[in-house]
């Protein structure tokens, strides 16, 4: 079994990813030879070759953002006999990388020495969730306005002007547009919550629905301080009105999680079931699932995966 498997998205981080293999190439002379570890270049999402090659190594690294660790984990969280898993954060979002303490270790210590930590760090127990029994996720779910942010970046980077999305600042930049743009949508109403003692039935219009399983939301926005990242439970928020939703977002600077500075309703549970309006817009991790779904969600917990530490 080799050590270490890369697997780089060349377009993430302004295009970071492209330079990346020289910088492993250089952190490993001397530590590893060429026969203990690999890298694999990927688009968003894994092809079936390399989903295969994974279990045929002791680590595994994703290079990329928020999306590249979403397609890569709901692709292999099927999977037995998994290797443990990093990230080298390239994304604009990060969230899962940032709970995990990886970006704030990368940006003191460097890439190098981070290789170094995954060659030699302790483990750390990630809950993977699963939507109908056919989509895995381990950071969040959203129903809202952030829901629809994600919707219209995602398209307008796959449109003719994808090529003005090179860096993390222009991605912050249309975010921070989208977001203004869409403060006046909010959900579609009558939506119906049920599972573990929370049974309710929404019957007025709301910014936001949100399930969180880490710590770090929508780029390092801090939501609740209930939130474990291996309990097997996840924390149900309800954003009832414009005001905390846009208090969600000073808490990047804040620090201080929504709950402690609004008067949120939220629940720790394990599963949930929802019925939503079929013209809602559903993200998790980031990434628009609409297309992916129906009216019903049954969200329950599938597994735990093992990440460096």
């Amino acid at each position: 079994m080799k050590k270490i498997l890369f697997i780089i998205n060349p377009k993430s981080g302004g295009r970071f990813g492209v330079k990346l293999s020289k910088v492993i190439h250089n952190s490993l002379v001397g530590v590893l030879t060429l026969d203990d570890y690999d890298i694999e270049t990927v688009g968003s999402e894994l092809n079936e070759r390399i989903a295969g090659l994974i279990v045929k190594y002791e680590k595994l690294v994703i290079a990329g953002g928020d999306g590249t660790v979403w397609h890569t984990i709901a692709r292999i969280a099927t999977l037995d006999n998994l290797p443990q898993i990093a990230i080298i954060p390239l994304g604009t979002g990060n969230d899962l990388a940032r709970s995990l303490g990886y970006d704030k270790f990368i940006k003191h210590n460097g890439v190098s020495a981070f290789i170094q930590k995954v060659l030699t760090g302790y483990s750390q127990q990630v809950d993977v969730f699963c939507i109908n029994d056919s989509i895995y996720f381990t950071n969040y779910l959203s129903i809202g306005i952030d829901a629809k942010i994600a919707n219209e970046f995602n398209a307008l980077r796959k449109s003719r002007w994808g090529f003005l999305f090179f860096s993390k600042a222009c991605n912050y930049l249309a975010y921070f547009i989208l977001g203004i743009k869409n403060l006046i949508f909010i959900n579609p109403s009558n939506f119906e919550i049920s599972g573990d003692d929370v049974n309710i039935l929404i019957n007025k219009k709301l910014p936001a629905f949100i399930i969180s399983n880490i710590p770090s939301y929508a780029g390092g926005c801090s939501l609740s301080d209930k939130i474990e990242i291996d309990d097997c439970h996840f924390v149900v928020s309800l954003i009832e009105n414009r005001r905390d939703f846009i208090k969600l977002f000073t808490t990047v600077f804040s620090k201080t999680p929504l709950n402690s500075i609004s008067k949120l309703k939220q629940w720790k549970i394990n599963n949930l079931q929802i019925s939503i309006n079929s013209s809602a817009f559903v993200q998790v991790d980031g990434e628009d699932i609409a297309d992916k779904i129906t009216n019903k969600l049954t969200i329950k917990h599938f597994r735990k995966l093992t990440f460096v530490n």
